[in-house]
């Protein structure tokens, strides 16, 4: 898998959810420029908000977590509970659609 960071994941996730930055901003009561940053790469997501955008935005911050994830962090994982993950996930990506 290759390494998405987090700002692209956010930017993908807000996108799937035709969300502005603006609206994306207030759902999680923050400015947008702070959404703006992240995405740009100037400011690193705070853990804090990987809860926040799960209560908020309803996206487990696990499958946060397996975006940015690399190789290496998934080497423990065995390729059925992969695909187990990965059918989850998707199940959970299509119910945005």
């Amino acid at each position: 898998m290759n390494k998405v960071s987090k700002y692209n994941t956010i930017k993908a996730l807000r996108s799937l959810l035709n969300l502005s930055q603006k609206e994306l901003a207030n759902k999680l009561e923050v400015d947008q420029s702070f959404i703006s940053k992240i995405e740009s790469g100037k400011k690193k997501l705070p853990g804090d908000y990987l809860e926040k955008i799960e209560t908020k935005l309803n996206i487990p911050k696990e499958l946060i977590i397996l975006l940015e994830s690399e190789d290496k962090d998934l080497k423990y994982i065995s390729s059925a509970d992969a695909k187990k993950l990965a059918a989850v996930f998707l199940g959970i990506l299509k119910s945005y659609e």
